[in-house]
């Protein structure tokens, strides 16, 4: 029975982390609608640890030296800092740190929730990704698969945590 338990919070609920499907939900909607898009550049905002950067550029191709991050986190940074070009942000008041129209793709995922001042990022986001690039922005879902199972289940659904940093 503990067998079956472990299963089920591994492969059905998703480890208690939604952060698996987000990435994997990114590679289908380029899969799916853009699949010749070569983007010769990467930004992440939010990027975190850089596991996600990392896996995206191995996705599109994208050599290491054309890759940006920006984050909060100092610790974090460091270990981005590793395998590509990272910044410290505060992307309440900070203004993103790139040329006008100089990324091919810019992602954005798990991040805006955790901004008071969500609408100044996003124009930075724009104002920096170039014509015909992609922006992917990405927010928690209360209807995701996962919340939904968890909701089931009697369970707090992960993306209204109050105990998070969600604003």
């Amino acid at each position: 029975m503990k067998a079956t338990k472990q299963f089920v919070k591994n492969h059905i609920l998703g480890v208690d982390n939604e952060w698996e499907s987000y990435i994997e939900n990114i590679f289908r909607l380029f899969n799916s609608n853009i699949i010749s898009y070569q983007p010769k550049n990467l930004l992440d905002v939010g990027c975190g640890d850089g596991i996600r950067t990392l896996r995206l550029s191995d996705y599109f191709s994208i050599d290491r030296k054309n890759l940006y991050g920006l984050d909060y986190d100092q610790n974090l940074l460091d270990m981005c800092k590793l395998h590509f070009e990272s910044s410290r942000i505060n992307l309440e008041i900070d203004r993103i740190p790139f040329e006008d129209e100089m990324l091919d793709l810019v992602i954005c995922n798990q991040a805006l929730e955790h901004l008071k001042n969500y609408n100044n990022v996003i124009d930075h986001i724009i104002r920096v990704t170039k014509m015909g690039g992609y922006i992917v922005i990405g927010i928690p879902n209360l209807t995701h698969l996962i919340n939904r199972i968890y909701s089931l289940f009697g369970r707090q659904p992960m993306c209204i945590d109050i105990n998070s940093s969600h604003i």
